[in-house]
């Protein structure tokens, strides 16, 4: 199966350079799916350059903006990614290996266009301590206005025509970077498309 292209979405501002560059790494442990790694720099005090490792330099588009925000760093970032799906993360985020391929599979076998796992929470040294999932599909806006749609927003995969017809995300409720999905700036684009297109979960739960 061909798989489309994914545009992984990361903004950052003076992130620690270890963190980042992980998040970096396993955005592209993909075997099947087209990776692009669009990295926002939202002004920080020193360039990219200085804390990306030399593979990530070279393999990561880097977008300087003046130091906005993250909802302003995303925006720029959605208007010059070019995949198919679009999935966002945060610095301090990991992806498990294969885990986009694995959604963007589900897209293709359910037919609904957004698709989601669990998130797993762990602490710095990356010890468990959580989880967050959820069992829900199909039409969830409503279920998402009541706060019963726990999920972050790196476990989502959403196509870019969907992210093009609701928008990016509304900057007037700009935020610094929060916990996904425990903020407007987060919540608010999950219900917009929810609101336009059914989802899906994917069946071994973890992305």
């Amino acid at each position: 199966m061909t798989l489309p292209a994914v545009s992984i979405v990361l903004p950052v501002w003076n992130p620690q350079p270890e963190w980042v560059n992980a998040a970096i790494d396993s955005a592209f442990h993909e075997s099947r799916s087209r990776i692009e790694v669009e990295l926002v720099d939202d002004g920080s005090d020193h360039p990219p350059e200085s804390w990306l490792s030399e593979q990530n330099a070279r393999r990561t588009r880097i977008i300087a903006t003046p130091h906005r925000g993250v909802v302003y760093a995303r925006n720029a970032a959605l208007r010059q990614c070019s995949g198919d799906f679009i999935r966002f993360l945060d610095g301090d985020d990991l992806i498990l290996p294969e885990s986009t391929s694995a959604l963007a599979v589900a897209a293709s076998e359910t037919g609904f266009p957004v698709t989601y796992g669990s998130t797993v929470l762990a602490d710095s040294e990356l010890r468990k301590s959580g989880m967050l999932c959820s069992r829900l599909r199909g039409w969830i806006h409503l279920q998402t206005a009541l706060g019963l749609f726990d999920c972050t927003l790196p476990a989502l995969l959403i196509p870019r025509r969907i992210v093009d017809r609701v928008g990016g995300f509304d900057e007037r409720a700009q935020q610094q970077p929060a916990p996904p999905d425990r903020n407007g700036a987060e919540r608010e684009p999950h219900q917009r498309h929810q609101a336009r297109s059914p989802f899906a979960q994917r069946r071994d739960g973890v992305a």
